[in-house]
């Protein structure tokens, strides 16, 4: 039997009530006697009691470490900005406390390292919240795929007037991990900024340890908002769009004939379409013991560093 666990959320900001908190709310739903409790900490506390009313949860605001005395959790979540991440993240790692963090872990990848260190040390796992990893569109294309060699992947991120400074690291990284997560890490890559009014768009270049090229486009001023990902090899193409920014739509041709063609089907909830119910499973699953914490911030950290690197030079990055 699964040892039922007190969790806590560090952050009730609009991705955790959107995201987070109704996974969790399921999760207790359809799996009872995993969850013991779960809590719900920010800074604000009309906020932190709105976000905990809307599943039953308990609210908590003012000092964390009173609370952490009283209550500690066998878990965290932490949803804070990347600016507060690194800090919120060693407080709760000096307790050997276990964490499911925001990605990026920590604004830049020295913070990254420093949250890796810490959970050594404390011999606290920590998981990165990329939840492309186990968007279920995503999964469905991979899991078609069956390990055929890859000889292309690529990745397009388009959005619509989103011109803050940090987009290429900060939400670029997502589609980065993501090419990462289905052709493996890369051995070598190439970024290239393309300048433009108020907001730069990034192409990246890609040659992954597998053998596979890839390319990227983060695009965060393209006047559409869509994310797609591509694998193709000898005889075969699959094309997977996210069901939570794009329309959910998963192709796959094999010998020049369609042989799939499929779309997510209607009424499934936004935590369902991003990945955030299945990375929050995998979570607590890894919490009990039956499977490894995945991405951890060794999985991810090539990719922010080449993202940090691109976003703080002239001309782009090169790794």
């Amino acid at each position: 039997m699964p040892h039922p666990l007190r969790i806590a959320v560090v952050g009730a900001g609009a991705h955790a009530r959107e995201h987070h908190l109704p996974a969790l709310a399921q999760l207790r739903r359809e799996r009872p006697g995993e969850l013991a409790s779960v809590s719900v900490f920010d800074l604000d506390a009309d906020r932190a009691r709105t976000a905990a009313a809307a599943h039953d949860f308990e609210a908590v605001a003012g000092d964390l470490e009173p609370w952490l005395d009283r209550h500690p959790p066998a878990a965290a979540l932490v949803l804070t900005p990347p600016a507060a991440t690194a800090g919120v993240a060693l407080r709760l790692l000096a307790r050997g406390i276990p964490l499911l963090i925001e990605k990026p872990p920590g604004a830049t990848p020295d913070e990254a390292r420093a949250i890796q260190a810490a959970a050594d040390s404390a011999g606290a796992p920590v998981m990165v919240s990329l939840n492309r990893r186990y968007d279920p569109v995503l999964a469905a294309g991979l899991a078609w795929v069956a390990g055929r060699p890859i000889r292309r992947a690529r990745g397009a991120m388009y959005r619509v007037r989103r011109r803050e400074p940090r987009f290429l690291l900060e939400t670029g990284l997502h589609a980065l991990d993501a090419l990462a997560h289905l052709a493996g890490p890369f051995s070598g890559a190439r970024c290239r900024k393309i300048p433009g009014d108020g907001a730069d768009w990034l192409a990246v270049e890609i040659v992954f340890a597998a053998g596979a090229a890839g390319a990227l486009e983060l695009f965060p001023t393209a006047g559409v908002s869509m994310e797609r990902y591509e694998l193709t090899g000898e005889g075969w193409r699959v094309e997977m769009r996210s069901a939570w920014l794009d329309d959910g739509r998963l192709r796959c041709w094999e010998g020049g004939e369609l042989v799939r063609d499929e779309k997510p089907a209607a009424g499934r909830p936004v935590h369902v379409r991003s990945g955030a119910q299945a990375e929050t499973e995998a979570f607590v699953d890894a919490l009990q013991g039956r499977r490894a914490f995945y991405p951890t911030i060794r999985d991810t950290l090539p990719g922010m560093e080449l993202l940090h690197a691109a976003l703080t030079s002239r001309g782009g990055a090169e790794r």
